[in-house]
């Protein structure tokens, strides 16, 4: 497994909770990373 597949599973797995995210931005954050790795195999080093 890749760096870059690896951190596509994390982000994936990832569910925000808790009041720190009452406003979605923690998971807006993350559909980011994850938009970003979806159009950059080497996502992981830019």
């Amino acid at each position: 497994m890749s760096l870059h597949d690896d951190a596509v599973l994390v982000l994936k797995g990832y569910a925000p909770e808790g009041p720190e995210d009452a406003h979605g931005d923690q998971a807006e954050l993350r559909q980011a990373y994850l938009d970003h790795l979806a159009h950059h195999d080497d996502g992981m080093w830019k």
